[in-house]
């Protein structure tokens, strides 16, 4: 549903166009412009799309406040035979005369900093779970914030993090409620947005950001706004169509985007030629991990000039708690200090425009528990008289009853440590080695066993150094 111009000015919309009466040289000069105004046109007009054995008369049984006005309807579209108007042809409503009900929308979800603005005046206050949302709320996440919003209509709205978006419109139309309208301006940051597909042919969705418009026709896509150095005036808007088809537009012009394509957006310039989004990337990454850090890998996207990489506790990625972006050469990267759980992946390529690419998703498993201990002393590299070497540690967690220590002699790489020079299992967070082990070098490490028997992740390995005996005096 988009946005339609003034009564009295030429309906400029897909499907039928009911023409006023002019001579030819008009139609062809309308023709060249239809389409352009649909985005940018009065907000205090509604367009309905014509259905199967739809009628004035009964759109305006549903619809209208007076169905009396059907006759009224019907002029202010200049339609002679309602019967035969085509099936996707538009009826232009002024939102005056219609029957409709505000309504709300439910935080899905929350993770880290986000704050709410009721009615878009007041101090903020914390946005929590299951909180209601209404027109004129404002939504403000934090670097580490996000939310998902569950509109009426059950469509999902993603907002990432460093976002501020404000609900301006949230309404059902007619008797039965059998319209949704609604509205959002993306002041800066990112929305994914997962339109319900089974939304109806006069329900509207369109966000709005400083540099264009977005009105969806399709289940799935990204958009992200940015202010630029001097707000508005060098605001950028990126959308990128992963499902369905949305049309970009704005008073300099518009574009159709089918899935897997997007644009890029200034403000007061017409929306660029759709570009195809690059590819997913290919992972290469283990579905189970030990330890606390998660590791994943890729192989090079052509045309890439970076990669995204986010981390989230959910699917729909509404609890992002990692978000990263590298450039084009790295094509590995580690996150470290996380917890027991299973995340998703997800990761993307970044075009020369900065365009996000399709989406690489992956599940994986972190198995962190028990933490690998801290090695306390000696300092890596001591040297020590033959029985003086005394090793120590602590517990990473609450979790670690036992300790399984391992030493090898020799510089030794990881490899080596397959085939130790000691390994047992303690009680204790000490341990001093044999006395008469040979002067030379040695390396250490040691996990934690929990009280089910689980072991944890080794410790990295530490260096000492056992010198030859002194000379007798």
């Amino acid at each position: 549903m988009g946005r339609i111009p003034a009564r009295g000015s030429l309906a400029l919309c897909s499907g039928m166009t009911v023409w006023p009466r002019v001579g030819n040289m008009e139609k062809i000069i309308v023709w060249l412009f239809a389409g352009l105004v649909t985005l940018n046109a009065r907000a205090e007009d509604w367009l309905y799309r014509m259905q199967p054995g739809d009628s004035i008369w009964n759109i305006s049984h549903e619809y209208l406040k007076d169905p009396g006005q059907w006759s009224s309807l019907q002029r202010l579209n200049q339609v002679r035979n309602d019967r035969g108007m085509p099936v996707g042809s538009q009826l232009h409503i002024p939102e005056a005369w219609l029957v409709w009900r505000l309504q709300e929308a439910v935080v899905a979800a929350v993770s880290g900093e986000v704050q709410v603005i009721v009615g878009g005046q007041g101090k903020p206050k914390p946005l929590n779970p299951d909180a209601r949302l209404g027109e004129r709320d404002i939504i403000v996440t934090s670097a580490d914030g996000g939310a998902g919003i569950r509109l009426p209509d059950g469509s999902l709205v993603v907002v990432s993090p460093s976002s501020r978006v404000r609900v301006d419109r949230l309404r059902e139309y007619g008797r039965n409620g059998k319209a949704s309208d609604t509205r959002l301006y993306l002041r800066k940051g990112e929305l994914e947005n997962q339109v319900n597909p089974e939304r109806g042919a006069a329900d509207r969705f369109e966000i709005e950001t400083p540099a264009a418009v977005t009105a969806v026709r399709g289940t799935r896509y990204r958009l992200a706004a940015s202010q630029g150095g001097a707000g508005d005036a060098l605001a950028e808007a990126r959308t990128e169509v992963l499902r369905g088809d949305v049309d970009v537009g704005n008073a300099a012009g518009r574009v159709s985007l089918k899935a897997g394509f997007g644009t890029l957006t200034r403000a007061g310039q017409a929306p660029e030629k759709p570009r195809k989004l690059l590819p997913a990337p290919r992972l290469v990454l283990k579905s189970l991990q030990r330890g606390r850090s998660l590791v994943v890998a890729w192989r090079a996207v052509p045309r890439a000039s970076g990669y995204q990489v986010q981390l989230a506790l959910d699917s729909e990625f509404t609890h992002i708690v990692r978000d990263q972006q590298v450039a084009a050469g790295q094509l590995r990267l580690a996150f470290d200090g996380l917890d027991d759980a299973e995340y998703r992946l997800r990761l993307v390529a970044i075009d020369a425009v900065g365009l996000r690419g399709r989406n690489a998703l992956a599940r994986v498993e972190l198995d962190a528990h028990p933490w690998a201990p801290e090695l306390v002393a000696p300092a890596d590299g001591a040297t020590f008289q033959p029985g003086a070497v005394r090793l120590q540690w602590r517990g990473s967690d609450a979790v670690s009853r036992r300790f399984r220590v391992q030493i090898v002699r020799g510089p030794a790489p990881p490899a080596a440590f397959s085939s130790p020079l000691f390994d047992q299992v303690v009680d204790d967070t000490t341990l001093q080695p044999p006395a008469d082990w040979p002067p030379g070098e040695y390396r250490w490490r040691v996990a934690a066993i929990d009280a089910s028997g689980d072991e944890g992740v080794f410790s990295p390995s530490r260096r000492f150094v056992i010198r030859k005996p002194l000379p007798a005096p």
